[in-house]
């Protein structure tokens, strides 16, 4: 995924003005799903009692600790 995203930046570098926008498009697009995959998995760190496990409080202090989001965040993460 690393080596896709370092491409796309590039294609990024060397667009032209007319495709700009599109790049601009399909980047909203893509972050949007990563950003629900996302949500997907919290679920599931959520509904394993990960954090428990791990020795968190719960789901909210495993995310803002482990991907340094504040408690608000990390909170809005764990409710959707």
């Amino acid at each position: 995924m690393v080596a896709c995203l370092d491409q796309w930046r590039q294609s990024i570098i060397d667009c032209d003005d007319a495709g700009l926008p599109d790049q601009v498009r399909d980047i909203e697009s893509v972050s949007r799903m990563v950003y629900s995959v996302m949500l997907n998995a919290v679920g599931e760190l959520e509904s394993r009692n990960i954090a428990g496990i791990a020795g968190f409080r719960n789901t909210k202090q495993l995310l803002a600790g482990m991907l340094n989001l504040s408690a608000t965040e990390a909170g809005t993460r764990v409710t959707h």
